[in-house]
């Protein structure tokens, strides 16, 4: 084993053997390659010691390599006097796993296949259904199926757990529906809509509903009217900034006009059974007014009319389960109680349990991952996020550096396929948004993690995920991008490298993220688990904020099973957690 006064900082990339990390990939923090073997198992700790306090004989006698992964490109690396708090770590190098168990074909039931058809057939439409009936699945087949669809969320955890989506907020450019209410009247948010429509975009997908206001809907749903329509609201010429007439094309032959473009549709996805949204806070008396629902918009009975209900239950099939959970979504009391007697609540949390605690609040969350972290006594791994310009607003839901132990459980926030060549359309799935399993180790030349997943038994490779931020490519702005790529090239890239078309339309890249897509799952909030199926799952309902309405529903609703739940708290709380707003009583 290497003596303590033998740790010696390394001052930059170039005196490491080991290579600075590669654009777009997370840095994976290690020990050089010499070290790696002989490292006796670190002992569990309450907390990590600075590298200048000196340890006590019941502590490991290691002192902490200071790591040598610059957090974003262009920043020196980190020294000692950056974070004094720094960690050894282990790479496992192994082989690489066995391909995934092929899978059957995607099979859609009669309700989601009319879900998706009716985008292709409506410009409003609206899908609705409890939990576990596979609304995420038919939003992700309408991106699919349905091209220059953007897949938007009410919430940045929510975006970040579809995966692929954005917030409304960040797409419509704004920050609460005062910021809303003025884009709509000065027609900001208008120029950005028709943006968007001269890009490619032909619908935006709204998930998460019940976290929609209905003051901004009315909003959003008007704006859209008005460039789609043309004059509709008493408007003589639509589209901000330039009345009805778009920008220059490429080619430099005319203009192109914002009602010759095709309409851009809106669809609606979620349940009003659940989280409600936030409500906004008067400015002239700091009370928070009313909530709205997207149900209480003017703009309503235009999804209204073109509405899926999807009812068959994929994610539970006990039966008294289903219809107790159900009367949790109702708030039946009664009937709720019948099904969670007495005997199924538990008074104290069993840090031992093998599944994901549910809390209210973020910091309890992190209090108990810190705790089963400290028992655990595999090596520490750590990784940063690589960011490239302009960063988006609901990305701040990533760490910047994430921190986790070989052995810890972990809950995987990706979807990824495997497929066998270019004519597979469907692919296998490696690993699923929602996840969980134990992760053993990170493989050092390539920079992803391994996982042993809980679903299937399989060993899995888990690689970074990048995220892009992308703005409508305005019509001109090709020619002028290649103009500044021809003057100053910048070194590996593509002269458009900075244009996608994925099937949303036409973008600019103005920005990326890559990012381990891994988070410590011993603990998590009702909000950071909305739309995600667990096994085995603990909920601690003694926090007042399950008095939210909906709150209670969404945290039970996360089990598969009955027998994978575990609440703890007393039937007394639960009755009185057991809630739902009597206006959205006609839409359960």
């Amino acid at each position: 084993m290497r003596k303590e006064d033998d740790w010696r900082p390394l001052e930059s990339w170039e005196e490491s053997d080991d290579p600075p990390p590669q654009p777009g990939k997370p840095s994976t923090f290690h020990l050089p390659a010499e070290e790696r073997t002989g490292l006796e198992p670190r002992k569990p700790s309450a907390f990590r010691l600075p590298v200048d306090q000196p340890t006590e004989s019941n502590q490991p006698e290691l002192q902490p390599e200071r790591t040598i992964a610059p957090a974003k490109p262009g920043r020196p690396p980190l020294s000692v006097a950056d974070d004094p708090v720094f960690t050894r770590v282990s790479v496992v190098e192994r082989e690489p796993p066995p391909p995934p168990k092929p899978q059957g074909p995607l099979i859609l039931d009669a309700k989601q296949e009319a879900a998706i058809a009716a985008c292709g057939q409506e410009l409003y439409t609206n899908i609705s259904g409890t939990a576990g009936v596979g609304k995420t699945l038919v939003a992700q087949q309408i991106v699919k199926q349905h091209p220059g669809t953007v897949l938007a969320a009410t919430t940045g955890i929510a975006s970040v757990n579809l995966g692929e989506g954005t917030t409304i907020n960040a797409l419509l450019k704004y920050f609460d529906t005062p910021s809303l209410l003025d884009a709509f009247e000065h027609g900001a948010l208008q120029a950005r809509i028709n943006s968007l429509r001269r890009a490619g975009v032909r619908r935006i997908l709204i998930d998460e509903k019940s976290m929609m206001s209905g003051e901004q809907l009315t909003m959003i749903n008007r704006a859209v009217r008005e460039c789609n329509e043309g004059g509709v609201y008493a408007l003589e010429d639509v589209g901000a900034g330039g009345g009805d007439v778009g920008d220059e094309d490429d080619s430099g032959k005319g203009k192109r006009r914002n009602k010759d473009l095709p309409p851009l549709g809106i669809t609606l996805v979620g349940d009003f059974g659940q989280l409600p949204p936030v409500p906004d806070e008067d400015p002239k008396t700091g009370k928070k007014k009313p909530i709205q629902y997207a149900f209480d918009s003017k703009e309503w009975p235009l999804y209204a009319e073109h509405t899926t209900t999807l009812t068959t239950i994929y994610r539970q099939d006990a039966k008294d389960f289903i219809e107790a959970l159900h009367a949790v979504r109702k708030a039946d009391v009664q009937a709720a109680v019948n099904f969670f007697t007495a005997p199924k609540f538990e008074r104290a949390i069993d840090q031992d349990f093998n599944g994901t605690t549910i809390f209210a609040k973020n910091i309890s969350v992190d209090r108990h991952n810190m705790l089963m972290l400290d028992k655990l006594v595999g090596a520490p791994l750590a990784v940063t996020a690589w960011h490239d310009r302009k960063q988006r607003g609901d990305w701040k839901q990533i760490p910047e550096t994430l921190r986790l132990k070989e052995g810890a459980l972990v809950m995987i926030l990706a979807n990824k396929r495997d497929y066998m060549d270019e004519h597979d359309t469907l692919g296998t799935i490696r690993y699923a948004n929602g996840d969980l399993g134990i992760l053993l180790g990170a493989d050092e030349g390539t920079g992803d993690w391994y996982v042993t997943l809980h679903r299937t038994g399989e060993t899995v490779r888990v690689e970074p995920v990048t995220r892009e931020n992308t703005i409508p490519l305005e019509v001109g702005r090709r020619k002028a991008m290649k103009e500044a790529f021809e003057a100053d090239p910048p070194e590996g890239a593509a002269p458009m490298s900075l244009i996608t078309d994925d099937g949303k339309g036409r973008m600019e890249i103005v920005g990326k993220i890559s990012y381990m897509p891994l988070r410590a799952a011993y603990g998590c909030t009702v909000h950071k688990t909305q739309g995600l199926t667990l096994d085995n799952v603990q909920v601690n309902i003694r926090d007042w904020m399950f008095k939210t309405p909906g709150m209670l529903f969404v945290a039970l609703s996360r089990a598969r099973t009955a027998e994978g739940l575990r609440i703890v708290g007393d039937q007394r709380g639960f009755i009185e957690r057991c809630r739902i707003e009597p206006r959205v009583q006609p839409w359960l």
